[in-house]
């Protein structure tokens, strides 16, 4: 029958039937395009397709494969903590002062080398020269080398006798950023870790210095809530697990960069 032949009737219906044939084929295909996808998805199906026309429309014009590469997920804030927290947590001490035939608990402090020993001058009694460090169930003696009130800090050195001293945080060689995520760290009773979450609130410039409420120098410190009465004299680390500074008084850190140069000096 010639296409010529047909009047409008029949030639409507011819498209309508054209029409629906095609949209079949469509659905055929783009079903068979999935169940030929188990990993890349439907787009990597079209690439391939894509791919083969080009191949035959330019015959022996090199094909370019596209290989979706799924990334393994990124691990959350949550995650980044804890990992955090186990990197340092094994150079975090207990401080406590001897008191008749008991311990009297006075903070933390963190590990410096081999030997030496940093913490918070506030929560040491005027005339301490000597404190007890705990490292898990091991107590040892720690002499007092060198304070500095106007700065925060004290420093001991470790009589160790034989015991391992272990050392796993390092000091950041820049300093964190005003909303960023930092952590307290402090020993428990039982010799676990305890952290206090918190940011960084702004910062106190040697150009403002002055003398705040906690009686110490603000120049070079870090307003942040991750410090509380419990952690002062602990590290201050961001999630990367570099210790950012030191905690010296409810709500202030001392900066780590300060901090070096306190330790250049004692060495």
């Amino acid at each position: 029958m010639n296409i010529n032949d047909l009047n409008k009737s029949q030639f409507f219906l011819l498209i309508l039937l054209v029409m629906f044939v095609t949209s079949v084929t469509t659905a055929i295909v783009t079903v068979t395009l999935l169940d030929k996808s188990p990993s890349g998805g439907f787009s990597g199906a079209v690439t391939q397709v894509v791919e083969k026309t080009i191949e035959k429309i330019v015959p022996g014009a090199t094909t370019t494969i596209v290989k979706i590469i799924r990334e393994a997920p990124l691990p959350n804030e949550g995650e980044l903590i804890a990992q955090a927290v186990n990197k340092v947590s094994p150079s975090v001490v207990g401080v406590s002062q001897k008191d008749k035939d008991s311990n009297k608990k006075l903070g933390a402090g963190f590990v410096l080398s081999n030997d030496l020993v940093v913490t918070g001058a506030k929560i040491l009694p005027p005339d301490i020269k000597e404190l007890s460090v705990s490292f898990g169930k091991a107590n040892l003696q720690a002499d007092l080398i060198s304070r500095d009130d106007n700065h925060g800090v004290a420093f001991f050195r470790i009589n160790a006798s034989g015991t391992e001293i272990v050392q796993t945080g390092q000091l950041a060689e820049e300093g964190p950023t005003v909303g960023q995520t930092v952590v307290g760290l402090s020993v428990a009773s039982d010799g676990s870790a305890e952290i206090a979450t918190g940011i960084v609130i702004d910062f106190v410039s040697a150009a403002a210095t002055s003398t705040n409420q906690t009686g110490t120098s603000t120049a070079g410190l870090i307003r942040t809530n991750a410090v509380n009465s419990d952690n002062v004299g602990g590290p201050i680390i961001d999630k990367q697990g570099k210790i950012v500074g030191i905690g010296i008084a409810r709500g202030y850190a001392l900066a780590a960069d300060s901090l070096k140069n306190l330790i250049d000096q004692i060495k």
